[in-house]
Order: C-alpha cells, then sequence, then structure tokens
C-alpha cells in the first residue's frame, strides 16, 4: 500500500513538473518578440560592416550598436559610433577590462568600433601600430599618448576623437580615476603634454573625402595641443597600479 502511494506520489510530481516546463515554454515563446539581444546573440557573419556605392562604411543594421545599445542609425558611422561612446559616459575604469563596462582605454575604444563589426585588438600601443598618421584629425580618428614615464615616447593611452574645431580637439576615453569622460585635450595639462600623434583606422580611411585625405597628405606641420596650467586635481596618480594598458589622471 504504501509502495502505491510513493508511485502515486512520484507520477503527480513529474506531471507537475512537466506541466510547469510546459508553461515556461509557452511564455517564453509569446515574450520572444519582445526580448533584447545579447553579445552572443550575434555571430561573426551577423556584424559585417560593408562599404556603400560611394565608399562610406556602413555597419550590418542588426549589429550590437543598433540592436542591443538602441543607437539610432544615421548612415554616418563615425557619428553613430561617437553616440554610442557618449551611452558610457561615466562608467567606470578598469585594467584590461573590454565587455562592456568597465573598460581600460583600449578595450573601451575596441569594444565601440566592435559594435559596428569593425574588429580591432590589442592594447593601445597596438592600435597606433595598425592606424596611419594623419596630421589633421578627424572625429572617429584615435589619439595616442604617453604613459606614467612622460620621457618615454612609449603609447600608454588612447582616445577617440568626437570633435575638431580648429586646433581644439575633444575626445572621449576611459580614465583610470574618472572612468569614462568626453573632455578637450587642449585643456588637460597632463594629456596635452602626453600626447604623441593621431592615427586613424584603416576600416575608415574611405569614409573621408578625398578632399580630407589630400588635406591630410599635405600638411607639414604636426598637431600641437596648446598646454594648458597644471591644476591640482589633473596631477598624474603615481601611486596607480595600471602599468599595462594605460595610465593617466
Amino acid at each position: 500500500m504504501i509502495n502505491l502511494q510513493n508511485a502515486v506520489c512520484r507520477s503527480v510530481r513529474r506531471g507537475y513538473i512537466l506541466f510547469v516546463l510546459v508553461a515556461l515554454t509557452s511564455i517564453c515563446s509569446s515574450c520572444g518578440a519582445k526580448a533584447r539581444a545579447s553579445r552572443s546573440s550575434f555571430s561573426s557573419d551577423d556584424a559585417v560592416a560593408v562599404y556603400d556605392a560611394n565608399g562610406k562604411l556602413l555597419a550590418h543594421p542588426d549589429c550590437p550598436a543598433y540592436a542591443v545599445h538602441e543607437v539610432a542609425p544615421t548612415g554616418d558611422l563615425v557619428q553613430d559610433l561617437i553616440t554610442l561612446g557618449r551611452k558610457f559616459l561615466g562608467k567606470p575604469y578598469r585594467y584590461r577590462g573590454s565587455l562592456p563596462w568597465a573598460m581600460d582605454c583600449s578595450g573601451y575604444v575596441r569594444y565601440l568600433f566592435s559594435c559596428f563589426g569593425v574588429i580591432l585588438s590589442g592594447s593601445s600601443a597596438d592600435l597606433a601600430k595598425v592606424t596611419r598618421t594623419v596630421q589633421n584629425p578627424r572625429p572617429g580618428d584615435l589619439l595616442f599618448f604617453k604613459g606614467r614615464n612622460r620621457r618615454s615616447d612609449r603609447i600608454g593611452h588612447v582616445a577617440l576623437v568626437v570633435k575638431v574645431q580648429g586646433s581644439r580637439i575633444t575626445m572621449m576615453h576611459s580614465t583610470n580615476s574618472r572612468g569614462i569622460v568626453q573632455e578637450e585635450l587642449q585643456s588637460s595639462a597632463y594629456f596635452s603634454s602626453r600626447y604623441i600623434r593621431a592615427g586613424r583606422v584603416p576600416y575608415l580611411e574611405r569614409t573621408y573625402s578625398a578632399a580630407y585625405r589630400e588635406e591630410d597628405e599635405k600638411a607639414q606641420e604636426k598637431l600641437l595641443p596648446i598646454p594648458a596650467q597644471a591644476l591640482a586635481w589633473q596631477a598624474p596618480n603615481l601611486f596607480s597600479t595600471s602599468f599595462f594598458g594605460c595610465v593617466e589622471d
């Protein structure tokens, strides 16, 4: 009698579990259209960026920038790149972090480009190696800086150009004390004194007009940031443990 009761109980439990599983499956199916995509939802084929007839780089309409981070496509990849970058302002810095926060300087830049199907890799020094030096930076270009040792020419930090107005450059980057910020290069005594050069990501070469390219090639003088007066809060953090990728204020 007891064995019969146990068998009935087990049967009831199995039936209940099966009912719950079926119900959950039904709920998930009905909500599928509302589910947000995740990074794992995209294969490398989904994130392909292509060139249009005019040579402009276009991101796949289902790439993470548009589907995950909900950037409204404008047809201008550089502007969309900047729009995505601003969504992370205020996020914390993390040494060698790259997904999607906290991020270090190179991780931040790599992640932004990857969301549009442009895959970059490595540290700020590695990014510098794959870019073409430009004398007149444009939005979307990268700025490279020295690290802790100002007397060394070793690249230790990278930033994304957001706006160029005359000789003034606005950039976004991940700093180890303030997180991801947007600021003017010439207003920072720390970064203007460590600026090395500007570089253009190869994938963006064809998105700039021939006039811009010709202007860059003919430029004779390298951009020299205007030194700003050092402020106490801009002094470098000598006790930072970040020594590999980005060392800044």
